[in-house]
């Protein structure tokens, strides 16, 4: 694993699916640290300084919308770049998330290319503290 990598934060309640969209991100060559709720997402964020948070929003105890909201009002974490990836992809749904402070949204499930193209777009778009891997593909 390259250690300048852009770090990945991977926030979801269901270990399932944490496991294979971590095991997607990392085959794409970033490095990746998850959480399972939004209260250990806020404190991993701030001892791991990630390049870019992949939400789901809806989880027990604190909220992907409201761990992003904490996020957002804190001048260390607020420059993060969001991603809120999540089941609930109806229009209020996503709008919810976008007033919290995601700047863009996932609908779950969703195929292994598409996560990644929207991380490299959002890192490239939004900046990140480091460079962005090289896609991994086999021929």
């Amino acid at each position: 694993m390259d250690p300048i990598a852009p770090l990945i934060l991977l926030v979801d309640d269901c270990a399932e699916d944490a496991s294979m969209y971590a095991e997607f991100l990392i085959a794409a060559g970033f490095r990746v640290t998850t959480a399972t709720n939004g209260s250990e997402a806020v404190i991993r964020t701030l001892s791991a300084a990630p390049d870019l948070i992949v939400m789901d929003l809806e989880m027990p105890g604190i909220s992907g919308w409201d761990a992003t909201r904490l996020l957002r009002s804190d001048q260390r974490t607020r420059a993060i770049p969001i991603i809120a990836l999540s089941g609930f992809y109806d229009t209020p749904a996503v709008m919810r998330a976008i007033s919290a402070g995601c700047g863009r949204f996932v609908p779950k499930p969703c195929l292994a290319a598409e996560l990644e193209s929207v991380v490299r777009s959002t890192l490239a778009r939004d900046g990140g503290k480091s460079a962005l891997p090289s896609p991994t593909r086999e021929p």
